[in-house]
């Protein structure tokens, strides 16, 4: 679950439930500024729901639902523990474990993924993928051409990378705080589907996924940066001695003993040369905005943020700890939790909450846990169960480094810029001004809570292709001219 959903969720209208399921998990409704609806009422019509998504004003609503918990329910999950689950994609996952990395066992790889997760910090067990057991939910290579591990630093830390896409400019996918790589799975297959070649390449960030790091729990501003700085140089250096075309002539080198030495030079043409565009949503977002104005990003020439805002995102922290915990800590199955993530009206596209979900999650035993745990002793120790990969609350020190500064560092990035929001009252007041003297877009993408990627995936599609189009970035820089770089 993604901590920075504190900060902008729209309401919407929750799925039907089944005849059999009487509760939901106790989330209540209300919302501040660019803070999330909880479930959304069930008597609210969709046309209300609609107006809500779109940026209509809401004030906080109280609800009382009758409180009717099945016995069986553990404490700690999810109450709907056997709902039908249907999905159109019928792959199941080979059951896999993943094995602990040294420097010397780390490699690229690409295939069939195994959505090997790490455990939780503080865990003394290594735990597999939900995704191993829980039947027929979709796989990476749907969405995705290309999955492989890359070692972008100089240490053992391997990072999981999703790709697709032969020719174009390159997008690099940022996701928000406790989600994947996969959040972006619906979007990437219709941008791959698409008439704009691209490009795409989404990684799991530290601490997240599948990707595995000697020290996950340090979620700093500053560290993420550097992971996603040195990810993007690796992947585009290595495109650019792979793919594209040079020439070599021949220079005059160092002068030795009175003689110069003719040395070769490499050109490459810089029409050659793609646009790198950075996409991140929510804590994505601010880290994809800190990588712009680092100015170390190469062949930098868009930028565009999901859904986060500086102003509104530090004036929601106080309410992030109660909003946290209201979340479920353990599932008895994949498709409970996916099930609920649409019930609880976190996401309303259940085909991107299929493939999404499970890889949050990763599988133990109630045994395995702390005794802290809530739930951890409602069943025998030898029951397995689904807990969250990241422990959100375990990265408070980190929510308001994230977002301070942002609204400066967007501005100041040398690049063309858009900041698509769920709804119209997402802008402070340094943005609204620097928006009214036309330093970059802002796009509404109505009927969608916090997660637009997941939740509207065709029309977010849309807009990064008119964007992309707009400023001409799957042009050679030859031309483009007159275009602004922010």
């Amino acid at each position: 679950m993604d901590a920075s959903e504190l900060f902008s969720i729209s309401s919407r209208q929750p799925a039907r439930m089944p005849p059999d399921i009487k509760e939901l998990p106790p989330i209540t409704r209300g919302r501040s500024s660019n803070f999330p609806d909880r479930v959304g009422s069930p008597s609210e019509s969709p046309h209300q729901s609609r107006r809500k998504s779109a940026g209509c004003s809401m004030r906080p609503v109280k609800e009382e639902r009758q409180q009717a918990e099945p016995e069986h329910a553990p404490e700690g999950s999810a109450s709907h523990a056997n709902l039908d689950f249907e999905t159109e994609a019928a792959t199941e996952h080979r059951p896999h474990s993943r094995q602990p990395r040294s420097a010397s066992s780390a490699r690229q790889r690409t295939g069939r993924h195994r959505d090997a997760q790490t455990p939780h910090s503080g865990s003394s067990s290594r735990r597999s993928s939900c995704n191993a057991s829980c039947g027929p939910l979709p796989t990476w290579d749907e969405f995705f051409e290309k999955c492989e591990d890359i070692r972008p630093l100089e240490s053992s830390d391997t990072f999981r990378v999703y790709s697709s896409g032969s020719s174009g400019p390159l997008l690099f996918l940022l996701h928000g705080a406790g989600h994947t790589s996969l959040s972006w799975a619906c979007f990437t297959r219709l941008l791959r589907d698409g008439s704009l070649p691209l490009r795409v390449f989404a990684y799991d960030a530290r601490g997240h996924g599948a990707t595995v790091c000697a020290d996950e729990k340090n979620l700093s501003a500053e560290i993420l940066t550097e992971d996603g700085i040195a990810i993007v140089n690796f992947l585009f250096n290595r495109l650019i001695r792979e793919e594209l075309p040079q020439r070599t002539d021949m220079q005059k080198g160092p002068v030795q003993d009175g003689t110069a030495r003719a040395e070769p030079n490499v050109h490459r043409d810089p029409d050659s040369l793609p646009s790198v565009i950075l996409v991140g949503h929510s804590m994505g977002g601010a880290i994809a905005t800190r990588m712009a104005a680092s100015g170390r990003v190469p062949h930098l020439d868009g930028l565009m943020v999901l859904d986060v805002v500086e102003g509104t995102a530090l004036a929601a922290l106080p309410q992030m700890a109660a909003f946290v915990s209201r979340f479920p800590s353990l599932f008895t199955s994949c498709k409970e939790a996916v099930n609920w993530s649409i019930f609880a009206g976190l996401l309303c596209n259940r085909s991107s909450a299929a493939i999404s979900i499970p890889s949050q999650l990763v599988k133990t035993t109630r045994g395995a846990l702390p005794a802290s745990h809530k739930g951890a002793d409602k069943g025998p120790p030898d029951e397995e169960v689904w807990t969250w990969r990241v422990d959100v609350m375990a990265t408070e020190p980190y929510w308001e480094g994230w977002f301070r500064g942002m609204s400066h560092a967007f501005l100041s990035s040398r690049c063309v810029k858009i900041l698509i929001c769920s709804s119209s009252d997402r802008l402070d007041k340094e943005l609204m001004i620097a928006h009214m003297q036309g330093k970059f877009q802002v796009q509404i993408v109505s009927g969608s809570g916090h997660v637009i990627e997941e939740d509207q995936p065709a029309e977010l599609c849309r807009v990064v292709q008119t964007f992309i189009t707009r400023y001409r970035l799957h042009l050679p820089p030859s031309q483009r001219a007159g275009l602004i770089r922010g």
